[in-house]
């Protein structure tokens, strides 16, 4: 029981997080998963649904990596970043891993 409720605020805190970029960066379109298994898919226009190209969220991508965080790209057009952190990882360094994403997004939005 301990383990699954770990599990489950973990995605808890995923969903907060990413719903903070949703609301902060018009690229992030969608979030959606299941538990700590999330994906944010990235968009050009919210309305249209235009898919963001492959380099740029591949920018991000690597931003990411830059920082230490490791993502994949995901979805129909590679417009999509896939989360799935270790069940057992501490709520700080998810948070952590979290805020270089989040640096990422924000340095692919200023260029």
């Amino acid at each position: 029981p301990a383990f699954l409720a770990h599990a489950n605020r973990l995605g808890d805190v995923m969903r907060e997080v990413m719903g903070g970029w949703k609301r902060q960066w018009p690229i992030v379109g969608d979030v959606r998963g299941l538990g700590p298994m999330m994906l944010v898919e990235l968009e050009t226009d919210r309305e249209t649904k235009a898919p963001l190209s492959p380099a740029d969220t591949l920018a991000i991508v690597r931003g990411a990596v830059a920082g230490g965080v490791l993502l994949i790209r995901a979805g129909l057009y590679s417009n999509c970043i896939r989360f799935l952190p270790p069940l057992n990882m501490p709520e700080d360094m998810l948070r952590e891993g979290l805020d270089v994403v989040s640096r990422a997004i924000e340095a692919a939005v200023s260029q």
